[in-house]
């Protein structure tokens, strides 16, 4: 990620939305964005925090944590809306 760039912790619930729940860590960069963009640093599952690699599951009630551009939270936003 360059120099200068604003970048942010987003964490959000995944609710329930057909997009962001039962996807894999992996589809993440293609269903929103580039890896370079935004990256899911852990997920938050029944009060114990996860190390996520390309095969974590996404799961209702989840709280993923995400490392991310300033500039995408929009777009996060509505992939967990």
């Amino acid at each position: 990620m360059g120099a200068g760039a604003g970048y942010e912790i987003f964490v959000k619930d995944a609710n329930g939305n057909l997009v962001s729940v039962k996807k894999k860590a992996d589809d993440f960069g293609y269903l929103v964005l580039s890896a370079k963009d935004a990256n899911i640093g852990a997920i938050v599952r029944a009060g114990e925090g996860i190390l996520v690699n390309g095969d974590t599951q996404i799961l209702q009630g989840d709280q993923v944590v995400v490392f991310c551009k300033s500039q995408v939270i929009r777009q996060l936003e509505k992939f967990f809306k």
